[in-house]
């Protein structure tokens, strides 16, 4: 069809002459457009930007990557969260889409912060879900025994997410912090 082709053709020339302000509005509108799919690598590049405002754009408030990203690109949308500090909360269907591998790249990156002798971002144990297994087990329990109340709190939250509610009841028998 020729007018939808055309359609494309000058959104996509909107993208390639935008400011970072232009930018953010096309990408929050792209989940709107019919036949949104067609735009995936479009949504994509805007997930990768190292413009925060255009990674939000495209990847928070909006159900576009969980609809349709493959995993790969979700689970670099999701990490990418966490290196540039978007608040993850936001990324829509984010526990419909958890996974092994999702958790051990989340994993990887919590040894690589604490490696550097950096905190791990809080919302990080939102990635664990049912998924961590063991190794997520043995980094919560590390972060419930710091000192950093934002991270100790969400991970405590991680426990109850991940169904481990016996534990969690253990360790709060012992906690200090009545929050």
């Amino acid at each position: 069809d020729l007018e939808r082709a055309s359609a494309v053709q000058a959104l996509e020339e909107c993208f390639q002459y935008a400011d970072v302000g232009e930018l953010c509005a096309l990408h929050k509108s792209i989940a709107l457009l019919p036949g949104p799919e067609r735009f995936v690598w479009r949504m994509g590049e805007g997930c990768r930007s190292s413009m925060r405002a255009v990674y939000e754009a495209a990847a928070c408030d909006s159900p576009f990557a969980a609809r349709h990203f493959d995993d790969v690109a979700w689970r670099q949308l999701v990490i990418k969260a966490l290196f540039v500090e978007a608040p993850l909360w936001r990324v829509h269907g984010l526990d419909g889409r958890l996974s092994e591998e999702l958790a051990r790249m989340a994993l990887d990156l919590c040894d690589e912060r604490r490696s550097a002798h950096r905190p791990v971002q809080h919302e990080l144990w939102l990635v664990l879900g049912k998924h961590g297994g063991e190794r997520a087990l043995t980094a919560l329990e590390k972060e419930l025994a710091g000192t950093n109340a934002r991270g100790r709190r969400a991970a405590a939250i991680a426990l109850a997410r991940a169904g481990k509610l016996q534990r969690l009841t253990e360790l709060a028998a012992k906690e200090a912090d009545p929050v």
